[in-house]
């Protein structure tokens, strides 16, 4: 059962992820066509004469996609008690509002309406918020694999979307981001190894991982 959640998991996480790509841009290894995937709802996406739309969807993503961690690691937090979680969700509502600015410096509507936990624009988001914290309250080593699991992601789009902008103030921040996801990818993975457990790339590669933990 604990691997099947984990396969509903990563197909969620995919069907997030190709909501706001382009047909051209990296896609995802495909994965098992067993589990139905969630059907993600459409996203306005504003017009801004100052950013491309690219960059206006990977900001409306990534505002939630922050969030969306900074509630996941408050629920395993009142969980498991691990201090690791609360701090590094103080550290995500930091990342989230540093996104949040720049919705406000660009005159773009911001996605996140309230602060009620696993409540985003875009449900399937609200989706991979129930599963996440389902599957980290199975175990502690599930809880920080989950950790893991959301930082390996978050550096990935970080990564692919620095790569479709060149506007100083969004590379700014979006380089303050991976930089904070790649200590919390350390935080977490020490906590499994302390636990005799290890972490499996899911969306960075193995090397590339090995390169941020080293």
């Amino acid at each position: 059962m604990a691997l099947g959640l984990l396969i509903l998991i990563t197909l969620t996480l995919i069907v997030l992820f190709k909501t706001y790509e382009k047909d051209d841009q990296v896609s995802y290894t495909e994965q098992a066509t067993s589990v139905s995937q969630p059907v993600v709802a459409q996203v306005t996406v504003p017009v801004s004469g100052q950013l491309s739309e690219a960059e206006i969807t990977g900001l409306i993503r990534m505002r939630e996609e922050e969030m969306l961690a900074r509630d996941v690691y408050n629920a395993l937090f009142d969980k498991w008690e691990q201090k690791t979680f609360i701090n590094i969700s103080s550290s995500e509502q930091s990342h989230t509002t540093a996104i949040k600015n720049l919705l406000v410096q660009f005159n773009i509507p911001d996605p996140i309406q309230t602060e009620t936990p696993g409540v985003y624009q875009n449900p399937a988001f609200t989706d991979l918020y129930n599963q996440l914290v389902q599957k980290g309250s199975t175990s502690l080593v599930d809880a920080f694999t989950v950790g893991a699991t959301i930082e390996d992601l978050d550096i990935y789009d970080l990564q692919n979307l620095s790569a479709d902008t060149q506007n100083a103030d969004i590379l700014r921040v979006y380089s303050y981001l991976i930089a904070g996801s790649e200590n919390h990818l350390r935080a977490f993975t020490k906590q499994l190894n302390m636990r005799g457990a290890n972490y499996s790339a899911q969306y960075l590669t193995e090397d590339e991982v090995t390169k941020i933990l080293n």
